[in-house]
This record gives structure tokens, sequence and C-alpha cells, in this order.
């Protein structure tokens, strides 16, 4: 029996409670205790445990104890992700978000970049615009396109062309955990990315290009700005790197191989 976790929710839940206001605060930090219980319980009970990253296996193993833990990165799909032969320069004054848009993580992410990011990038590049791409756009993400040159999209579609009119993905995480999905697929895409510590925690980043990470509004503000202004506005070796590395293949086959050790 494998039990796949991919992240520690418990950690999640913890930084929604030090994010949120009172009573929420309050329900978020009883469920990261309950979860964490609950996780060192479950892992506890299977052959195996299944996580992305190096640092939730850490993790885990200091709540749980030293069980059967093993590490099978996310991937992406780089066939479904083909930005084409020559990929479009992107508008050279766009900065992309795509996620979820009624997911807590997601929702402080924009409203941050908006709020604190996006006026700094305007003082040096006034026309700098904000696309929002996803479903379920909560009521604050809705209100962000009030502000001229911030666009939120809802549902699209299909993915991939949003991003590919870009110039710069960015991906101002605050408070999730593991290896986020949209980091992946825009360097698939050979967009530059800038994010934040939490957004490459899980991430092995070593030999790709055009990856900035900032934690501070300042910080993240001049890296933006830094890309949307640099010579280079594509970075297709990043798909090299990511084949070596977040293929599905190989990591599928790692999961075939644990499971299999476990039947036999």
């Amino acid at each position: 029996r494998v039990l796949d976790l991919c992240d520690l929710d418990s950690h999640k839940w913890e930084r929604f409670a030090s994010a949120s206001r009172w009573p929420m605060s309050a329900v978020y930090a009883s469920e990261a205790r309950r979860l964490a219980a609950y996780e060192a319980k479950a892992t506890g009970e299977f052959d195996a445990t299944v996580l992305i990253s190096e640092a939730e296996r850490d993790d885990l193993a200091r709540l749980a104890g030293d069980k059967k833990i093993h590490v099978i990165a996310n991937g992406v799909d780089l066939d479904a992700l083909d930005p084409g032969p020559e990929p479009p320069p992107g508008d050279g004054l766009s900065c992309v978000f795509v996620g979820a848009m009624d997911y807590l993580a997601n929702v402080d992410s924009v409203v941050y970049f908006h709020d604190e990011v996006l006026p700094k990038v305007r003082e040096q590049v006034p026309d700098a615009r904000f696309r929002i791409v996803g479903a379920n756009p909560a009521p604050e993400v809705v209100k962000l396109a009030e502000t001229p040159g911030v666009t939120v999209t809802g549902r699209v579609a299909e993915v991939r062309p949003e991003i590919l009119e870009c110039a710069v993905s960015v991906a101002p995480i605050r408070l999730g955990r593991g290896v986020p999905n949209k980091v992946l697929e825009a360097l698939a895409l050979t967009l530059p990315v800038v994010t934040t510590s939490c957004g490459v925690a899980g991430l092995d980043s070593s030999g790709l290009e055009g990856v900035a990470v900032a934690d501070d509004a300042a910080g993240f503000a001049a890296a933006v700005v830094g890309l949307l202004r640099a010579d280079r506005s594509r970075y297709p070796g990043n798909r090299e790197v990511l084949r070596e590395r977040y293929s599905w293949e190989p990591h599928m086959r790692r999961l075939c191989d644990l499971v299999l050790e476990g039947v036999g």
C-alpha cells in the first residue's frame, strides 16, 4: 500500500493560519494540528509514502519518524506545452499568473503582486500589465481588474496561448508548498519566471536560465523590470533541463518500481 501525499498539507494550513485574521486563523491552526497528526498516523500505516520534494520528505520524517518515505518529483508534459519552433516573444509588457483563482495561496499571490509589486514595476515600466489566468476568481481577485492594465480572465479554453502572449511569468507564492506546476509550465513554454523562495523550495533550478527569486516587494519588482528590459525574452534551453529532471516518464517508472518492490 502506497500513500501519495504530494505535499505536507498540514504545513500549508499553518501558513494560512499565520496569514489570516481571527477567527479563520484559529480554524486554520486547528486544521493544521489535526492534519499533522493524521499525516503521521497514516504514514505509519502504509508500506511507503511518496512526496514530491526532498524538503517535504525531511519535514515528514521529523513529523512521523524515519519511516519509508520516498521522493517522486512533480512533472511537466513538454509535448502538450510546446511553444513551437520559434516561440513568440510576448508583448514585452505583460506579467502572467496562472492558477485556480479560488485557492487561498493563489489569491494571496495575485493580491500581493497587485498591491505591493506592480506599482514598483510601473515606476520604471509605466505600461506594464498584469494578466491573471485561472478559473473561479474570488471576489477580491475580480476586483483587481478595476485597475487599468490588469486583466482577470476567469476560465480559459487553453492556458498555453495565454502564457505565450506575455513576457514574464510571476509566481509570488508566499503560502504554498512543493513544486508549483505554474513554474514548471512557464519554464516549459520558455518564459522567464520571477518567484519566491517558496516557489522554488522543491525545485532543482540549477542550470535553468531566466529564473529570479525574491521574497520582498522591491526585490521582486526589480527582477520583473530586469526581465522585461532584458535582451532575451525566451529561454528555450530550459526545456532540455526540464526534460532531464521533470519528464513524467522516469518519475512514473520510479513509482512502478516502488510498487513492484513492495509486491515482490
